[in-house]
């Protein structure tokens, strides 16, 4: 829920902060709604075949360690307002890594 709001979020604010970046921030905003999510979920896939047989809990840490780590790289990111490729690269970061949630979650299911 929470990666939605973030999604809802961003426009809004890089319209906002970087006026001068509106058709970079348009491109980098499909790169990083692309590739960094499909490999963060794939990565998050390899983690859950790794770990997953190991621990009943091992899935749930997956998903829980996945949010927690990506929330620095966001808050970060959004105190950013001088460089708008850092911000964009820390948003790429904290994508991939937040991502990783899917699997773990789907194979609980």
């Amino acid at each position: 829920m929470a990666d939605f709001s973030i999604n809802l979020f961003q426009p809004v604010f890089y319209q906002t902060v970087y006026k001068n970046y509106q058709s970079e921030f348009s491109v980098a905003y499909a790169f990083y709604n692309i590739v960094p999510s499909f490999t963060g979920a794939i990565l998050g896939g390899l983690l859950t075949d790794k770990y997953g047989q190991k621990s009943l809990l091992s899935k749930s840490r997956i998903a829980l360690a996945s949010s927690l780590l990506s929330a620095p790289f966001a808050i970060i990111a959004m105190l950013t307002f001088k460089n708008f490729w850092l911000s964009i690269f820390l948003i790429c970061v904290q994508t991939m890594i937040q991502e990783a949630w899917f699997a773990p979650v789907f194979t609980m299911l």
